[in-house]
């Protein structure tokens, strides 16, 4: 467990959130903070799901994976998308 600081991109606006935390955090729990934070939309019940994409080694993560499983490291940026 490592804390680290990265910068996230929304996904419809491209604006950018630096934000740190624990690497072991899952990706379902960053997007509920980030929905709370009120810097995503909820996306309702549908087929639609938040995702993370690692800009610096293009691995697509979500769910139950960890930001230190899907290899996030200090500093690197890492775009949200809408599946």
């Amino acid at each position: 467990m490592a804390e680290i600081k990265v910068t996230l991109i929304h996904p419809t606006d491209n604006s950018e959130l630096e934000v740190q935390f624990d690497d072991n955090l899952t990706a379902n729990a960053v997007i509920e903070e980030l929905i709370n934070a009120q810097f995503l939309s909820p996306l309702g019940s549908g087929i639609c799901k938040y995702r993370f994409v690692s800009k610096k080694n293009d691995v697509e993560f979500r769910g139950e994976q960890t930001f230190g499983q899907a290899g996030v490291k200090e500093n690197d940026t890492v775009r949200i998308i809408v599946w």
